[in-house]
């Protein structure tokens, strides 16, 4: 439960704060729908819904959080078990190198 409702129905509300250019609470709420359905995975032995982990992806590179973006896009792997946006994971990388002081 996210919110007081199902992940899943979230969508909408990420969807109107994306378009309201809210990136800092779409973040929020994205986060938060990644936890739950991480922990829903965990419960019934599924794999996390990954949609809300590349969406979130998206949001920080908007905000050039390169770092964020590359903790979730491992973790996106880790969890998931498989090359999980691997080129975009791989252009975050670079972001981040060619931003560090």
């Amino acid at each position: 439960m996210v919110r007081g409702v199902h992940y899943t129905r979230q969508v909408v509300a990420i969807e109107r704060l994306k378009r309201e250019g809210k990136h800092a609470e779409v973040a929020q709420l994205l986060l938060e729908c990644i936890v739950a359905t991480e922990a829903e995975a965990l419960r019934r032995n599924w794999k996390p819904a990954p949609a809300y982990y590349l969406h979130l992806a998206i949001v920080y590179r908007k905000e050039r959080r390169y770092a964020d973006e590359v903790a979730l896009l491992e973790r996106a792997q880790s969890i998931l078990g498989t090359p999980f946006e691997s080129e975009r994971l791989a252009k975050a990388r670079q972001l981040l190198a060619k931003h560090q002081p």
